[in-house]
């Protein structure tokens, strides 16, 4: 039914006497209820937009309708919307999609060049000889580095590849574990843990240590030639299984994937520990250390209490400012 300032549309018979109709007047959405000679109108539920994507449900007498990028349930007896919540994830063959953007990035740069003959470089033998590449470049920035690679040879300014970086997508996060793999010698089995670092929960409580080997991640076995990055992807925050060979037995523990920033403080708190044993031990206990973070607020009151509090009988004192990124204390 169509008015003058607006228009009806009917989108739900509950029974013979009642039935559910849209109503737009004057740019204003808004849900009613009557009688098959609209009788007895009732407001539902007045909408914020004068348009929506809608759909009714029968089974459970609610509405479903957009509002931006979420989902909300309107329950017709409540007359009250609830936000509808949902987590989706999503897998695909990153191999295979970085495999052929590899190949569209070859034919598009190749076919939009200025110069045919690429600057003296065969260009067919380039995509054949970077392409065997691909096949290990599980991350956008890894088809980059080949890619540049490949348009390098041909030696021209203002090129160059650009995807989207890892980091713009949330499930393509690599998450860490606080710890580091050793990647250069293999035992016949796994890999080899090169350091645990002091806060991770694989020191405490599950007393992992150097030396001990990563056979499986979530099941997945690991070992020499097998990709280890794509276990990690996307698991930041997550539960991650690990089956850990120590001291002869296998145990399986459980830990929560760390964030990069997460990993880098395990990382450099055991880093200014080994430094401050180190200059205690060449100085005989006379000298302290302090390593100053960055120049912020944070950083300050640590250095200030690293002084006064635990280096105040030292003779002479090392103060420590490389990696810092620099700040606003002055």
């Amino acid at each position: 039914h169509v008015e003058q300032n607006g228009w009806n549309f009917p989108i739900h018979i509950a029974s013979d006497s009642t039935f559910y109709y849209m109503n737009n007047f004057e740019d204003k959405l808004s849900l009613h209820k009557c009688d098959y000679f609209g009788k007895n109108e009732e407001l539902i539920y007045e909408f914020k937009k004068d348009r929506i994507n809608f759909e009714f449900c029968e089974a459970n007498n609610r509405l479903y309708y957009e509002d931006g990028e979420r989902l909300y349930a309107l329950d017709v007896n409540k007359k009250s919307p609830e936000l509808v919540k949902s987590d989706f994830k999503y897998t695909y063959n990153e191999y295979k999609l970085n495999q052929d953007i590899f190949k569209q990035v070859w034919s598009k740069f190749g076919s939009g060049f200025y110069d045919p003959d690429m600057h003296g470089v065969d260009w067919q033998k380039a995509k054949k000889m970077y392409g065997e590449y691909t096949q290990y470049a599980y991350s956008p920035n890894q088809l980059k580095a080949i890619v540049n690679e490949m348009i390098g040879d041909v030696n021209a300014s203002h090129t160059g590849f650009y995807p989207r970086s890892d980091s713009q997508v949330e499930n393509r996060r690599r998450a860490y574990g606080g710890f580091v793999l050793d990647t250069q010698n293999f035992p016949p089995r796994g890999l080899q843990f090169k350091k645990i670092y002091q806060n991770s929960k694989l020191n405490q409580p599950f007393g992992i240590k150097a030396g001990d080997i990563l056979l499986e991640v979530d099941g997945h076995k690991v070992g020499k030639g097998v990709a280890l990055y794509p276990l990690f992807m996307g698991k930041v925050g997550e539960k991650i299984d690990l089956k850990i060979l120590s001291d002869g037995v296998e145990k399986n523990v459980s830990i929560k994937g760390l964030s990069s920033s997460e990993n880098y403080s395990m990382y450099y708190d055991d880093w200014v520990k080994e430094r401050q044993q180190k200059v205690d031990q060449l100085s005989n206990g006379k000298f302290g250390y302090v390593h100053i973070r960055a120049m912020n607020n944070n950083s300050y009151e640590k250095f200030v209490q690293d002084v006064f509090a635990e280096n105040y009988d030292k003779e002479a004192l090392i103060i420590d400012v490389r990696n810092n990124p620099g700040g606003n204390i002055h």
